[in-house]
């Protein structure tokens, strides 16, 4: 490895989704040819198969974050099946940066998807989702960059039931505040 150069990406986490995708789509293509004699409803669950992996495949992006002390820039590359691009930033625009965990919630659960926020000189923002997993990796890039780096850690649930007991505590208040004013009878 470069001693000048840092890099993240997420190929490891893009790997498993890519072949559960391909993998489906192999099994849907199996059923839709190969057993219609068998059932009537063989060829529509064939090809719901194909399409699940189908959408798998295509629309998973796989995102790089990578430093060079040499030339002091940060690239930010992102590709996928449909598109690909590249952004690069020279360490001087960048004026901090920050990490932080989104819970993102869907139907049945949900996951925790990790944010690396870019903050420019300018005060535009690049948002980097999934490329750096974790804040250690996001201060090294910092520390290379010479930024403040902060960690928005996601609230605990001691954090959670604080600020539910404070806003009940302060309902409470103004509730006997309000009782308070009423003229007594």
């Amino acid at each position: 490895m470069d001693a000048n150069r840092l890099s993240f990406n997420n190929y490891l986490g893009a790997l498993p989704r890519v072949l559960f995708g391909a993998i489906f789509m192999t099994v849907g293509a199996g059923i839709f040819f190969g057993m219609p004699f068998i059932s009537s409803h063989a060829s529509p669950f064939g090809l719901m198969f194909v399409l699940a992996g189908t959408v798998v495949v295509f629309m998973y992006t796989i995102r790089s974050v990578s430093t060079d002390k040499t030339t002091a820039t940060l690239t930010y590359s992102y590709w996928s099946i449909l598109s690909r691009g590249s952004l690069s930033l020279p360490f001087a625009s960048i004026s901090s940066i920050r990490f932080t965990k989104i819970y993102i919630r869907r139907k049945k659960g949900g996951r925790w998807e990790a944010h690396t926020v870019f903050k420019q000189q300018d005060g535009n923002e690049l948002d980097v989702p999934q490329a750096i997993g974790n804040q250690d990796d996001a201060k090294k890039i910092a520390d290379v960059i010479g930024v403040p780096f902060t960690y928005d850690k996601p609230p605990s649930l001691v954090d959670v039931f604080g600020l539910a007991g404070s806003a009940i505590s302060a309902g409470m208040h103004k509730y006997q505040q309000e009782m308070e004013k009423q003229p007594k009878e």
